[in-house]
């Protein structure tokens, strides 16, 4: 199941030009892929006529395909597979790739892109299986499920009943923690941000006190002075906001093997930062320029 931590060998391969390789492998039943929404790039699924005694075939995920026939279809091309140890029943087999899926992240959401391989359960047989359903409205089908299965046979044991969220749970522990860190660290940054935006801007506002009595006794407006304050506040702001920006692309790189369904310069987080840095400025910088405006001009031109 992917997000189990675990994977499936079931031997070597050989590639076009004799190049042995290993896999991870998954046996499957038709309309695994569409259950699990999986998408097929290239040929089709498997169907009930790829039984025991047919030609063995193969779905192959992307990196598989790309690497041994870059730039030609996969589909229609075979594989080989070697006869098992001495000992064992595994006669060696020639495998007709008829798909190719989209490559999936199957044990952990930091795992490097492996070479992946399914074969159909008629024709592979295992008496260890996973049943996967999904339902239309997302209800617990559990119950059912194991009726279903006494009905056919009572004495099937079904060892664990979970959702696919409970499953990749321990599978995803390292990333949801690294995420409660990452954003109780960047919590805290954002909260130190405010708090120095606003020293800055209300140190700057004490040390101009008598440059703004004076523009306030030649005519100049609250509005004037609240501009002026929220623009040397902003400026600081906004060049702290691009070289974090700068910075956290650079980091981003670093980053790759942590995050899911996001590129590393994803411009909608990007400018959700900013966006929300741009927000926290102003109203760090709002209270020292609004404080500004209530300056008596008189006290101001006796102040040094």
């Amino acid at each position: 199941l992917p997000l189990a931590g675990s994977g499936l060998g079931l031997g070597p391969l050989t590639a076009p030009g004799g190049q042995p390789f290993s896999a991870d492998w998954n046996i499957v039943e038709a309309e695994y892929f569409e259950t699990m929404r999986i998408q097929l790039v290239s040929g089709r699924d498997f169907s009930a006529g790829d039984r025991d005694g047919t030609q063995p075939v193969a779905i192959v995920g992307e990196l598989a395909a790309g690497r041994f026939w870059p730039g030609q279809d996969a589909v229609g091309k075979y594989l080989q597979q070697p006869p098992g140890p001495p000992g064992t029943d595994t006669p060696a087999r020639t495998l007709l790739v008829v798909g190719v899926a989209r490559d999936l992240k199957y044990r952990s959401l930091g795992d490097i892109p492996r070479l992946f391989v399914y074969v159909p359960f008629q024709q592979r047989y295992d008496p260890f299986m996973s049943i996967v359903a999904r339902t239309a409205n997302g209800q617990r089908i559990t119950s059912e499920i194991r009726a279903l299965v006494a009905s056919m046979n009572p004495n099937l044991p079904i060892t664990a009943a979970q959702t696919l969220e409970d499953v990749a749970a321990l599978g995803l522990a390292p990333q949801r923690i690294a995420a409660s860190v990452s954003g109780s660290l960047g919590s805290v940054g954002l909260l130190l941000a405010a708090i120095g935006i606003y020293g800055v801007t209300a140190y700057a506002v004490t040390r101009r006190t008598r440059e703004i009595g004076v523009r306030l006794a030649l005519g100049a407006s609250r509005a004037d002075i609240v501009r002026m304050v929220l623009r040397q506040g902003m400026s600081l702001a906004a060049v702290g906001s691009v070289i974090g920006l700068l910075l956290a692309a650079g980091a981003s790189r670093l980053l790759v093997a942590l995050l899911f369904g996001v590129p590393p310069l994803d411009p909608v987080t990007f400018l959700g930062a900013a966006v929300l840095l741009a927000a926290v400025g102003l109203a760090a910088c709002y209270l020292p320029a609004r404080r500004a405006t209530r300056i008596d001009p008189i006290e101001a031109l006796r102040y040094e």
